[in-house]
């Protein structure tokens, strides 16, 4: 016999992400990439979708409306976010710039303290310049 996992019938499925619609429909949208408490708060806002409501109990149409905002809002979060992210530090790496170097050695970036911290980095780019 075949061992089926059957889907929960209440689950939407929105930009790759599976929303449980037994949870409050606030937080359930932090599921996606992209999207904190406060964006969800706002996209909320804007389909007029109150904030403690659950995604079973909302009608279909303004399920329709919310994966069509998310759908046509999709280049500001989700897997696109991800790909231009890993795309800006592939760029940097191949100009060979200082923030790029800092990235391709998996040293701190942004203005962090090495003295104390990043021993074990430091350490590996010692034994790779010495080659």
């Amino acid at each position: 016999m075949l061992n089926i996992k059957r889907t929960n019938n209440f689950c939407m499925r929105v930009l790759n992400t599976t929303l449980n619609e037994h949870n409050d429909l606030l937080i359930e949208l932090t599921k996606i990439y992209g999207i904190g408490f406060t964006r969800s708060k706002k996209i909320l806002l804007h389909l007029e979708i109150p904030f403690n409501s659950k995604l079973h109990n909302i009608e279909e149409l303004k399920k329709e409306e919310l994966r069509n905002y998310l759908n046509k809002k999709e280049k500001t979060f989700s897997s696109f976010l991800k790909r231009s992210v890993n795309n800006n530090i592939k760029k940097e790496i191949s100009l060979n710039t200082h923030k790029g170097n800092r990235f391709k050695f998996k040293m701190p970036v942004r203005g962090q303290r090495t003295r104390s911290n990043n021993k074990t980095n430091k350490k590996k780019l010692s034994s790779l310049m010495d080659v």
